[in-house]
């Protein structure tokens, strides 16, 4: 089935492909162009601050509300060398997926979501 049909690659459901699939966010310390970015043309990252997330324990789980904070200050106080964040699998190797959708995606309320809060201090 082509995508694990939109699910997590788990063990538990998927024993002879699935694998855990746990993730990092890194990030992305080169540039890199979404058009003709490949396997082999990835860019750089950096492991400071990475952000782990767990193994799915559900196929269709959603990951809410990750806290990236320490990412985003380090895009502030590093701007030249800051081109995103990078998501990929803690132990990448063949039929592990975490499947998610992205802001192409028809059901807007699936689009990736970055919330940024500001307070001023006095």
């Amino acid at each position: 089935a082509t995508n694990n049909n939109g699910k997590h690659s788990e063990k538990s459901v998927f024993p002879s492909t699935g694998g855990d699939n746990g993730a990092i966010i890194k990030r992305i310390t080169s540039s890199w162009e979404e058009t003709t970015i490949t396997w082999n043309t990835q860019p750089t990252t950096t492991e400071s601050n990475k952000v782990l997330l767990p193994a799915s324990n559900d196929p269709h789980q959603d990951y809410l509300d990750i806290d990236v904070t320490s990412l985003v200050k380090d895009i502030i106080n590093n701007r030249s060398t800051s081109f995103g964040f990078m998501l990929m699998l803690q132990t990448e190797e063949k039929y592990r997926a975490l499947i998610f959708a992205s802001s192409d995606h028809p059901d807007a309320t699936k689009h990736p979501k970055l919330v940024v809060e500001y307070y001023e201090i006095k």
